[in-house]
């Protein structure tokens, strides 16, 4: 019992002394840890500094609570190198003259907790008054030198001839590295005798690796580029000449085989009445390869085109002689452009032949002399990769518009009186169709059966007894063409479906330009006018399309067809055209061209073809 009123004491003493009992007094927090300021650096983040000149760019960085700074740059150039002492940021530029352009360098400041991002924006100007003068020889400058930041690249050849490319059209060019360098630019597309468009002078101010600088012109008029030199050449197996295949495009390929067959272009070439022709024709060799160029120049079979003419001994009045031309390769060329383009280049030699000995210095044709024409020349044309696909699913029960199936010196239909043409692929079914030919007045004159059969890769189109085959590929602008393989070359056209609307006199009854001779002969315009001042003698025919003569005099009263029947029964020479519209692309008119020639009161030859007429603004 005295025990219990012990602890009963000690108890009461304890609750009188605060003990566990809850007294409503919360303790202080605890204090807040320090703050930490931000760094921070001043100075000028946009600068603009010359070429060739070492800079000196400076910031100032601090820390409200004197942290210890450091300082990182990502994205440097190899021009540039800094210091960081005494919470000063010193930037050393010194770019060259390969480094003209806009340059952004990340700089990051830190002091060990807190960081802060600068963007610093370094605009590098050029330095005329520090350019060089330097001298590359001329093997040194040979080869295909694309300009940076375009579409237009150069080629330089080693016998001073060469190629301007730009986007998808060429331009030949004459250079010299004897005296300066100067590069004379001709007329797009011409070949040996053309005018100059313009001069150039080239100064080469700075060079780095396989980079040159180079200042074209002289004064106040000067623009400087850069230019690389390709080093390498990429080849696949299928190119065209053009991307507007309405008009002519030649499908050219590369295997890379040891004995290949390949296409080359003779050129426009002017020679009397085939003036203006372009001849294409194929040679058989043996390709060499190296980094920058595809070069065949050891031959199985060299002739790549040969043309029997009628010429005339000069120096007499009557002597007409029978001769045979051909033109024989030396060397076929594949260097790289732009945008995987190539640049073909083909050297060869007209040769006189079968002439039985008589001189050819005393021999013309349209008053050009033989002798002029004979020797080495080159051409080169532009190759733009394209895509073989698969012969489209579509293809019955609608007609198409193609290459042409037909030529004069091929039998697919000999007793057809046009020289060339058939472009209308009429499929009627999964298995047959007709080729279609259209006369003057646009209805059919003639239509030859073809069976057909879908290989996947290719269609074969029987004609009689001759095969036509049909591939088919995507262009680099997604418009889909066809090659019809011929005996010496592959003709390319864009191939579309043939459902033209209607076109009205106010369509046809305009001036025009004929887009497929301008882009031939940049220096000359072919001109129709169809207007109401026109020179021609016009008649509309039933399905819209126009016809026209410069040889008709029709007589009051007159109706077109009588006027051509009466002239044609009098034994003239008469040339007819017939033009018809079948689709437009801004002011451009696409269009089934039709000529035929009438001597002694029958139809001499014919063809039919397609044309892009642009309408003409001046």
């Amino acid at each position: 019992m005295k025990r219990f009123l012990i602890m009963s004491a000690l108890a009461s003493t304890l609750v009188a002394c605060g003990g566990s009992s809850d007294s409503g007094v919360t303790p202080p927090p605890p204090p807040p840890p320090p703050t930490n300021a931000e760094p921070s650096m001043s100075g000028t983040y946009s600068q603009t500094v010359k070429a060739a000149v070492s800079t000196d760019i400076v910031f100032s960085a601090s820390d409200a609570d004197g942290d210890e700074l450091t300082i990182s740059i990502d994205n440097a150039p190899s021009w540039l190198n800094y210091t960081f002492e005494s919470n000063e940021l010193t930037v050393s530029v010194e770019p060259g003259f390969f480094d003209i352009a806009e340059h952004s360098v990340d700089i990051t400041l830190s002091d060990g907790t807190a960081s802060k991002g600068y963007s610093l924006k370094i605009e590098v100007e050029d330095n005329p008054s520090a350019w060089g003068d330097i001298e590359l020889t001329h093997e040194e400058l040979t080869g295909a030198w694309k300009v940076s930041g375009s579409e237009t690249s150069y080629n330089l050849f080693v016998d001073g001839r060469g190629v301007m490319s730009h986007e998808d059209t060429y331009s030949p060019l004459d250079w010299q590295s004897s005296d300066g360098i100067s590069v004379n630019v001709l007329t797009a597309y011409c070949t040996e005798a053309c005018d100059a468009q313009y001069n150039e002078t080239w100064q080469i101010v700075a060079q780095q690796e396989n980079k040159i600088r180079v200042s074209i012109g002289s004064g106040d008029s000067v623009e400087v580029v850069e230019l690389t030199k390709a080093d390498t050449i990429q080849l696949t197996d299928y190119y065209t000449s053009t991307l507007e295949p309405d008009l002519y495009a030649e499908l050219v390929t590369f295997n890379g085989t040891e004995q290949d067959n390949v296409t080359v272009n003779i050129g426009d070439f002017s020679f009397g009445r085939y003036s203006y022709t372009n001849l294409t024709g194929s040679v058989i060799g043996q390709w060499t390869q190296s980094n920058d160029k595809a070069e065949m120049d050891s031959f199985a079979n060299n002739q790549a085109y040969s043309l029997t003419i009628n010429v005339e001994n000069s120096m007499t009045c009557c002597e007409t002689v029978q001769a045979e031309f051909a033109f024989k390769v030396r060397s076929v060329t594949l260097n790289p452009g732009h945008n995987e383009q190539l640049i073909q280049r083909t050297v060869y030699d007209i040769e006189w032949a079968n002439a039985e000995g008589r001189d050819p210095q005393h021999y013309e044709t349209d008053g050009q002399l033989i002798s002029e024409v004979l020797g080495t020349v080159s051409s080169e044309q532009l190759l733009i990769p394209i895509e073989k696909v698969s012969v489209p699913s579509n293809l019955a029960n609608k007609t198409w518009l193609g290459p042409k199936s037909i030529r004069l010196d091929e039998g697919a239909l000999a007793e057809s009186e046009l020289e060339y043409g058939g472009q209308m692929f009429s499929f009627s079914s999964e298995t047959a169709g007709e080729l279609l030919f259209s006369n003057l007045a646009g209805d059919a004159l003639e239509s030859a059966s073809f069976s057909w059969q879908n290989n996947g890769d290719d269609a074969i189109l029987t004609v009689g007894s001759v095969d036509l085959k049909l591939e088919f590929f995507m262009l680099p602008n997604d418009q889909l063409a066809a090659a019809i393989y011929h005996e010496t070359y592959a003709e390319l056209r864009s191939f579309v479906e043939y459902n033209p609307p209607t076109y009205t006199s106010q369509d046809y009854q305009q001036t025009f330009y004929d887009v497929g001779f301008n882009d031939l002969f940049d220096d000359q315009k072919t001109v129709l006018d169809f207007s109401d001042s026109s020179p021609y003698t016009m008649n509309t025919e039933t399905n819209g399309s126009l016809t026209w003569s410069s040889s008709l005099s029709c007589s009051d009263g007159e109706t077109f067809e009588q006027c051509l029947t009466r002239v044609i029964d009098s034994g003239q020479y008469v040339l007819i055209r017939n033009v018809e519209f079948f689709d437009r692309v801004d002011d451009k008119y696409h269009a089934i061209y039709k000529i035929r020639l009438y001597l002694d009161g029958a139809l001499e030859r014919g063809w039919n073809s397609r044309r892009i007429y642009q309408v003409a603004t001046e």
